[in-house]
């Protein structure tokens, strides 16, 4: 056994094109609300994260799972981190008990590509309500460009691309 089999493990995101990073759509001095689904507590017994590639709305009381009602949505993605040569186990996610996540703005035609399935409850939420979309292909004459259909993010892991519609 490996101690990195030890290590916690969380949702991935390639940010293919987040428009809302460029000029500064970005939240990361907010709290999330208490008890949200968009906090992850099974991770690491004691500590609360938020994972990247997890879509968020915000309200008064701070920011939570999107739902699919009408609001601006937000994606996390906080950067990966490197501490010398090896990476810090919230590489992937925020410790929100010890820093804020960062939320990209959406804006439409942004796409990314995550493990995070549709099925998931912020994800189908979203889809159903006409939000975001998964791609699987090119459609007509969009584009012929493979990426459109990737299925695996770099480390192999399956992967789904979505692209948000407004």
């Amino acid at each position: 056994m490996n101690t990195y089999d030890l290590l916690p493990v969380f949702h991935q995101l390639e940010p293919n094109n987040l428009k809302g990073a460029q000029p500064g759509f970005v939240i990361s001095q907010m709290n999330a609300v208490k008890g949200d689904s968009i906090i992850n507590t099974t991770a690491v017994k004691g500590a609360r994260y938020v994972e990247n590639g997890m879509l968020a709305q915000i309200t008064k009381a701070g920011y939570k799972a999107a739902d699919g009602k009408e609001a601006v949505l937000f994606l996390v993605y906080s950067e990966v981190v490197l501490s010398g040569l090896q990476y810090r186990t919230a590489n992937f996610a925020t410790d929100i008990d010890a820093e804020n996540a960062r939320l990209i703005q959406l804006i439409p035609g942004d796409e990314w590509t995550t493990d995070i399935a549709p099925s998931e409850p912020a994800y189908a939420a979203e889809i159903e309500a006409g939000h975001i979309a998964e791609v699987t292909g090119a459609e007509g004459d969009y584009s012929r460009d493979d990426f459109l259909t990737t299925t695996t993010l770099a480390d192999g892991t399956a992967a789904h691309h979505y692209i948000y519609l407004g």
